[in-house]
């Protein structure tokens, strides 16, 4: 009998502990679980966070590719456009000199000599005793222009009197522009234009009669004056056979 009751004390101390340690593990069990699910929500939470990012970026190139088509598009259409101003220009060109009347007429007539250069960008701190070299030609007559657009200076093709003009604008308010109308290095006639205020065009002008001989060179100089400025388009000079010896 007392065999029995210590048997059946030790399985109830066994079914005890038993029942101990499987709340133990259950318990560890939920908390694993719980862990587990915490971190699920956390993956879970990242992946849509990476699928939305990557959404963006798709917009983002989709924006990109078609911001790039119109970029191409509008490219093409504008140099379609430079190509057809280029071919206008030069069906001008050739218009314009084919013609008699056009801006540069082409004569064998020695007696048509005329020309009309100006500025087509400034000119700053210009020293005293420097020839203005007028760029760019308006007009001339003549089967060449005898105007040098590389030097600024006239050479005569025809011997007979001549009418120059010269206008010119300053472009600071330190100095004022002060020129020459020279022939071979003498001075026939004087230009000058007061320093420049914001908002004042102040432009000087003269002409002159001169009798010039054939190979004779007529050009346009600063003087008085060092570090000059001359504005561009204002500033012109141009000459025309009057009358042939």
């Amino acid at each position: 009998m007392r065999k029995m009751l210590r048997i059946l004390c030790a399985v109830t101390v066994l079914v005890i502990a038993l029942d101990h340690t499987v709340a133990e593990s259950q318990v560890d069990l939920h908390l694993k679980i719980s862990h587990l699910e915490s971190r699920l929500n956390m993956l879970t939470q990242r992946v849509q966070q990476d699928e939305e990012m990557l959404r963006q970026c798709r917009d983002q190139e989709e924006r990109v590719s078609s911001l790039q088509r119109h970029v191409d598009t509008a490219l093409e259409n504008k140099s379609h456009e430079i190509r057809d101003v280029i071919e206008k220009v030069q069906q001008w060109s050739k218009d314009a000199i084919s013609k008699p009347n056009g801006r540069f007429a082409r004569s064998s007539d020695p007696t048509e000599v005329a020309f009309t250069a100006k500025l087509t960008h400034e000119l700053n701190d210009v020293p005293i005793h420097t020839t203005i070299i007028f760029d760019y030609l308006v007009h001339y007559t003549g089967s060449t222009s005898t105007y040098d657009v590389s030097t600024g200076v006239f050479t005569c093709p025809t011997s007979g009197l001549y009418l120059f003009s010269v206008f010119i604008e300053s472009h600071t308010v330190n100095t004022e522009a002060t020129v020459t109308l020279k022939m071979e290095g003498t001075p026939y006639m004087s230009v000058v234009s007061e320093r420049s205020d914001d908002g004042e065009d102040d432009t000087g002008g003269n002409v002159c009669l001169l009798t010039v001989n054939k190979g004779e060179r007529v050009w346009v100089e600063t003087y008085d004056n060092d570090k000059q400025s001359f504005w561009l388009g204002f500033t012109t000079f141009s000459g025309v056979l009057i009358h042939p010896h």
